[in-house]
């Protein structure tokens, strides 16, 4: 009969063993870092079965992990779908770990999903045997959308960014974001004009549709550069120009890449003035 003992009794009977998705289960998980296990139905036979094998399971894993029943199509739990990324046929096991800040999602893989299979779903992510689930779009394979800015993805990511024989400068932006519109064009030219570098990569990503382990975007356009010397990365901290983005490049860049920056950052000649008539 201990404080922590009672808090812990308290915390584990104080809601239902499998919470229908809404407000005060999303306050619960997401606002209070606690893990969960979600699962994504709907209508169906398929759907039903795998609602009576977590009942099963619950009992087990009732006190060691929050779960949680969601849809996929309408209000909140289209939200929690889109935001986890649940995508394809139904019904779906996933664990989402929002402990530490960084939201950690793992999809259950296997064809039976039986209570013994959801225990050990469980048992893998508690021992840290599962591999994180990424969202991401294909990898695009027509070479057109990697001219003049690189298209990166979530599954392409790491061979692209963290490549050590290149300098990779990647804005990550949101379809709907203003300001990201606005930077495009600029961005696109800058793209252009660095083409004949070597072993320097003007990239962008749609953080929206894709995800990288680790890196958390917190708003638009978000602008990093890993040089092939130092791939932990570094913020963009020039202006948002085309002048702005070839200063900071050029004070930045590593030993890797060959430019001459000197002559794209002198300001276009002015027309000399016209004599008079």
């Amino acid at each position: 009969m201990t404080v922590e003992a009672v808090n812990e009794f308290i915390k584990t009977n104080s809601v239902r063993t499998i919470m229908p998705f809404d407000q005060k289960a999303a306050q619960m998980i997401f606002g209070g870092g606690e893990s969960c296990m979600f699962l994504f139905t709907e209508q169906g036979e398929s759907s039903a079965r795998a609602m009576s094998e977590l009942e099963v399971a619950s009992s087990t894993l009732k006190g060691n992990i929050l779960m949680s029943t969601s849809g996929v199509v309408d209000g909140l739990d289209k939200r929690l779908a889109d935001y986890v990324g649940v995508t394809g046929d139904l019904p779906q096991l996933w664990i989402v770990d929002p402990s530490g800040g960084d939201l950690k999602k793992f999809v259950f893989g296997g064809d039976d999903m039986s209570a013994s299979n959801m225990v050990q779903f469980f048992e893998d992510f508690q021992a840290g045997n599962l591999e994180q689930h990424v969202k991401s779009e294909e990898i695009p394979t027509d070479e057109s959308v990697h001219v003049p800015v690189y298209q990166v993805v979530g599954l392409n990511w790491n061979d692209v960014v963290m490549n050590e024989n290149h300098d990779v400068l990647v804005k990550y932006y949101a379809p709907w974001c203003g300001h990201c519109k606005k930077m495009a064009p600029m961005y696109k030219e800058l793209a252009q004009d660095l083409s004949g570098a070597t072993n320097l990569v003007i990239a962008e990503m749609d953080a929206t549709a894709n995800e990288v382990e680790g890196l958390q975007v917190q708003g638009f356009p978000t602008i990093k550069f890993y040089p092939a010397n130092n791939k932990q990365g570094m913020d963009f901290s020039g202006d948002r120009t085309r002048e702005g983005f070839m200063s900071f490049l050029k004070e930045h860049v590593s030993a890797s890449v060959t430019f001459d920056f000197d002559t794209m950052t002198q300001p276009e000649a002015e027309d000399a003035p016209k004599d008079d008539l």
